[in-house]
């Protein structure tokens, strides 16, 4: 937050990070960033103390909304990598929807946003039909934050779409959130082999079926979270790369486990903490 002046200007960015802030890539990676950064800076603040947003994180947002775009998403990072950097203005545009809706009722009401909250929503509304399951999914979960971006239809048709493709071994598969008309992602090798089904698929999709209403007693979900629950080893889930065959012992390998890792820990933790609330206190 403290370069960021730095990045948007039009001189030359004279750091290692030089490559992604200029030229054509300097849109996308502002973009990209502006959403990212609000997010983990929301996200924080939210998990801290009173919950009361930062002036950091406030001057996320607002870097956040200089760059929305008048479609109401924002340019995004276009490597060709799935499932974050291939046609993912919209899971772009998710994101920064978790980010605004996690800020609070009292942020996104304000009067100064409204109008650029609401042209957020609608091009969310208006091309989920075009996108692969893993980013309205992402959206799905989204929508517990902010509402109104999705009909409750829309929720109820994508999750149902979700447990359609749930593995027999009770978890899901990354390369199959990626359907679309010329049919799955690819997929270039798992990790660890044999692998079915992997933790950024399953807990990806975790998180969407809890944040669009499933109950604990839903039988996907119970499914889905004692795949989550019985295949960590070592402190990672097993992964999938949809890219190109990888290393997983190397840090580009590790990347992805990282995310699978991330998203599995997550679904886990929610769930957990969803559980604990719900335990009569103690007299």
């Amino acid at each position: 937050m403290e370069n960021w002046q730095q990045i948007v200007s039009d001189s030359p960015v004279k750091d290692a990070c030089a490559p992604f802030y200029a030229g054509e890539r300097k849109r996308s990676s502002v973009g990209t960033e502006a959403v990212l950064n609000a997010l983990v800076l929301v996200n924080y603040d939210a998990s801290h103390a009173s919950g009361a947003l930062g002036a950091a994180t406030h001057k996320a947002l607002g870097h956040l909304w200089e760059q929305q775009q008048p479609n109401g998403a924002w340019i995004w990072f276009e490597f060709g990598l799935n499932p974050w950097e291939s046609g993912c203005e919209y899971y772009g545009a998710a994101l920064a929807a978790l980010a605004i809706g996690s800020a609070g009722k009292g942020y996104y009401e304000q009067p100064s946003v409204k109008a650029k909250v609401e042209l957020l929503r609608k091009f969310l509304r208006t091309q989920s039909a075009q996108q692969p399951l893993h980013h309205r999914l992402v959206a799905v979960w989204a929508s517990s934050a902010l509402p109104d971006l999705l009909t409750k239809q829309e929720k109820a048709r994508f999750i149902k779409e979700a447990a359609k493709i749930q593995e027999a071994d009770g978890g899901w598969n990354l390369q199959r959130l990626g359907k679309l008309a010329d049919g799955d992602w690819k997929t270039h090798g798992v990790y660890p082999p044999g692998t079915l089904s992997d933790g950024y698929a399953t807990g990806l999709v975790v998180l969407a079926l809890k944040h669009g209403g499933a109950g604990p007693d839903d039988k996907v979900l119970r499914k889905g979270l004692a795949w989550l629950e019985s295949h960590e080893k070592d402190g990672a889930w097993p992964i999938n790369y949809p890219n190109k065959a990888r290393d997983p012992q190397t840090d580009i390998g590790k990347f992805m486990r990282d995310a699978a890792t991330a998203y599995a820990v997550l679904a886990l933790a929610e769930s957990a903490k969803e559980a604990g609330s719900k335990v009569a206190p103690k007299k």
